[in-house]
This record gives C-alpha cells, structure tokens and sequence, in this order.
C-alpha cells in the first residue's frame, strides 16, 4: 500500500496564528522570568518523547499574553529552527501545563484535525524521512538554522493517508512511547531511591543523629546499624561523624580525558558516545570498559553520567577511573553529584572546568565496612535499573523498526 502526499500547509489550520515563531530575543528578558507561571518552551523540552515538561523557566501571565502569538497549547507541534535544529516536539494530552511561550528558536503549528492528526505529522518529523524534510534548508554560516523557517516548514511534502489510517498508525505508536515513558519513571524512582539512601548516610548522617539520641535507626537491620557512630567530631568540614575522615577526590581516583571523535567521523554501532550533556550518539568502537562515570569538562562542565555497557567519552569529558579496588564507582558516582562541581566551572566564552579543581574537592570518607554495605543495596538497585534500561531499549528498537515501514504505508495497520 503506498500512500498520498501533500504539503505540511496544506494540513495546517486556516486560521490566523496556526503556524508562528517564537518572540524576538528582546521581547523576553532575565527580568521577565519568574517562579511559577507559564512555562517557555526551550530545547532542552524537546530531547525526549512529545514534551518533557522539565526544567522550566516561566513568565508572568500578564507577559504571556502580551507574547499571544507565540503561543502553544495541547496537540500542538514545536520545531527548533535555530541552534540544535531538527529538534520535534508535540504538547501532548497528558502535559502539566495548558499553555506555553515557544522560545526564539522555535516555531509552532497546529494542524487541523478534521483531516490530519497532528502525532501522525509530529511522528513523520521524528522520522529519517521527515528530518531530512525538515533539514533541506538548513544555512551552516554562524549558528546552524532553518532558512525562512515558515515557508521550509509549510513547504515540507508529508505522506497523507485518510484520517482514519493517521490515527491508527498514530495510536499504535503512542502505545510504545507510552510504554518507554512508563520505563523512565522506573527508572526515575529507582536512581532517587538509591540518591536518598546515600544522603541520608552520608551527606545528613541520619543513622548517626538518631544514634547519637538514643534512638535505633528505621529500617537498618542490626549489622548495619553497628557500622555507624553514635557521635560527632570536629573537622575541617564542620561536624562528621566520629571516625570519618576529610579526604580529597584524588586519593580514590583519577580523571582522564575523553578522546577525540567528531560527529562525522562516528560508524554506527553499539557503543554508546558520550559527551558533557549525556550520550551524543554510537559507535562502532570503545574507549573504556564500563560501568563508568562520565564528567563533563566543557560546554557543561561538572555535569555527572553514569553509564553501565562499554562507551566512548569524547574530548568534551573526563572519565573517572578508580584508585582503590575497596571504593567502588557507585559510591564515587553519588558523591560526586552531591558536590556541586558546576560551581566550580571557569567562565569563558565555552564554559569548561579543570580536572585538578575536582580532584582536590573534599568529601567525608566513611569507613570501608559501610562503603561496602551501600554498594551491596545500590548493586541491587542498579541491576533492576539496569533490567529496566534493557526493556525499554528493546521497545525502542522496535519502534525505530516501525516507524518508517509505518509512515511509507509498507506495514498495514489493522
């Protein structure tokens, strides 16, 4: 079966405002934001499945109205013209919010759903096909952009099946990422589990204060409740445990450099390549045996990753490597992200940090016995973790398999 074609204007909405950029760079400044409101849409929204309604900066709804034009709301398709461009996004149903302001690098459509589903648009754009759509026009002179972005946009050819195909292809599709998104927030509460394990040992000490009150720990079975003190001491660091002592990072690791390996030198494979922002892409190679820690030394510097298979850190990064057998990295990995280490970025025109910097960071070294009894609790939780990552990689894969033989009409529906 193949499928009709058409001109993404042609599915848009008629009326005024259904296809608009976000507002000139001047006509939102650092003054406008505030805590809570309406939220900007920005790329960082636009990295995962429909829209991740994380990290937010919003503006007063006094000053969102005076930017209507460049409003979005639910079902509604976002693009990144400017910057990382071919980034997709739909404001799905189920989205915490029931407006947005759309950045300065972004435009919006809304299509009209009497004869057009907009996840059957917004899954072609997500597409190889429906990116080189959307990336024909694209200048590479300065920052990376969409030439005339809304008549590229408009101007983009989308297979055009009847509605009632659209929205079962789009149904299909949804159900996978809905699956993946299930995935994710196992994965969230998993990662947060272990987190608040760790500082409630060994950042806020709470089996010792409850210690110190004459009280038994909640939750601890008695072996482990022997491994802490029942006091504090003086340090340089303030009051720590008795016993613990102040050590510096470089006295249970070293960091080395990520190699170099540009984006257009990359093979497909299945090696993971990791970058200062998380994994950038593969590759048919590796650099370090994992599990491993990945520190981001420009462009977001201080940044902190964990990564559990074989992987290749790029130049933008450092990768830790162990000093001493007896300090495993799930114990280095979680202090580190309690260190703050972006604090301690330079600023320059490619924000970067030093390695020496963040190895001479101090930290509270409990005794080994206890290190030893949180790796086997996190061993555990990363193996479930770990369990989930691999599902959730196994319905991704499939859905990357279906997605164009589903857009090309080649897979029937049914």
């Amino acid at each position: 079966m193949t499928f009709d074609h058409c001109k993404l204007d042609e599915v848009i909405k008629s009326e005024k405002g259904s296809i608009a950029m976000g507002p000139f760079g001047s006509n939102i400044t650092a003054d406008n934001f505030v805590e809570f409101g309406v939220p900007v849409i920005q790329g960082r929204q636009l990295n995962g499945l429909f829209l991740e309604d994380i990290g937010y900066r919003f503006l007063t709804p006094e000053k969102a109205k005076s930017l209507k034009n460049s409003k979005a709301v639910k079902r509604d398709i976002v693009i990144t013209h400017r910057g990382t461009i071919g980034q997709v996004g739909i404001i799905p149903d189920h989205s915490e919010y029931d407006e947005y302001i759309i950045s300065q690098s972004q435009l919006k459509f809304t299509v009209d759903e009497d004869i057009c589903c907009p996840f059957f648009t917004y899954y072609f754009l997500c597409s190889h096909i429906g990116q080189y759509e959307l990336l024909m026009n694209t200048t590479s002179v300065g920052v990376p952009a969409i030439a005339s972005p809304t008549a590229s946009v408009k101007n983009i050819t989308i297979p055009f099946p009847k509605l009632s195909t659209q929205q079962k292809i789009s149904t299909n599709l949804k159900m996978i990422d809905l699956q993946i998104l299930k995935f994710r927030k196992i994965e969230e509460s998993l990662q947060m589990i272990i987190a608040s394990i760790f500082r409630s040992w060994f950042i806020d000490f709470d089996p010792v204060k409850t210690k110190a009150e004459g009280k038994i720990p909640y939750g601890l079975d008695e072996e482990t409740i022997a491994l802490f003190p029942n006091s504090f001491e003086d340090s340089e660091l303030g009051l720590n445990p008795t016993g613990w002592k102040v050590k510096n990072y470089s006295d249970y690791m070293d960091l080395k450099y990520g190699g170099a390996l540009k984006a257009g030198e990359r093979i497909d494979g299945e090696f993971p390549v990791l970058g200062s922002n998380g994994i950038v892409g593969e590759h048919n190679e590796y650099l370090v045996n994992g599990p491993g820690i990945v520190i981001g030394r420009k462009g977001n510097p201080g940044t902190i990753n964990w990564i559990n298979e074989n992987f290749f850190p790029i130049d933008t990064t450092f990768y830790v490597q162990t000093k001493d057998e007896n300090v495993p990295l799930e114990f280095l990995y979680h202090s580190l992200n309690f260190a703050s280490l972006p604090w301690f970025s330079a600023d320059s025109a490619v924000p970067g940090i030093n390695r020496n910097v963040i190895l001479q960071q101090k930290f509270i070294f409990p005794p080994i016995e206890l290190i030893e009894a949180f790796r086997k609790i996190s061993v555990t939780i990363f193996q479930q973790n770990l369990n989930t990552r691999v599902a959730m990689n196994s319905i991704e894969s499939l859905r990357d398999a279906i997605l164009p033989r589903l857009m090309s009409g080649e897979l029937k529906v049914n």
